[in-house]
């Protein structure tokens, strides 16, 4: 916020990709003007309970450097673009189309499923059970381990799995 926003973040499949690359041709013709932070929040959770709101912001980068999620009490978690789903950005949840790091975002989304997150309510498209995030590491998991053939990939996916599994 305090340094003007200059670029998009990149890309992570082919309509990230389009995207980006004309995002950052239009941003070559705006300023947006820079502003001062008034609460500068670090990687540990903040707690809104002395504002009246049951819940707390959460550190979760990988859409972008800087990303923040809600997470109330009751479970329902309001993460803007970590996780998108549906139309126009994507055709069905997944990822996001643009992400700084998408190790880091998937990192992110097990940070808020450990937290007790249970329904997300993404920046684009209509909330979801949080089951669904834990469905999307797990296939990427089993995809990795496929695509690599090696007892070492399908080792890490077991762990993986299991751990998942009791979260």
């Amino acid at each position: 916020m305090e340094q003007a926003f200059k670029k998009m973040p990149p890309g992570i499949n082919l309509w990230g990709k389009v995207l980006e690359a004309l995002g950052n041709i239009y941003l070559s013709f705006i300023d947006f003007p820079v502003t001062s932070v008034d609460l500068v929040l670090g990687d540990e959770e903040y707690s809104l309970e002395s504002y009246g709101i049951h819940g707390k912001v959460i550190y979760t980068p990988g859409h972008s450097p800087g990303s923040m999620s809600l997470l109330l009490d009751t479970g329902d978690a309001f993460v803007g673009d970590l996780v998108m789903n549906g139309f126009p950005m994507r055709i069905s949840l997944g990822k996001p189309i643009f992400a700084e790091n998408a190790n880091v975002l998937q990192e992110s989304w097990r940070l808020l499923l450990s937290r007790g997150a249970k329904q997300i309510h993404p920046g684009h498209g209509k909330p979801f059970d949080a089951g669904c995030i834990r469905k999307i590491i797990m296939k990427s998991y089993f995809s990795i381990g496929r695509r690599c053939g090696s007892t070492r990939c399908h080792f890490l996916f077991v762990i993986s799995f299991n751990l998942h599994q009791k979260a």
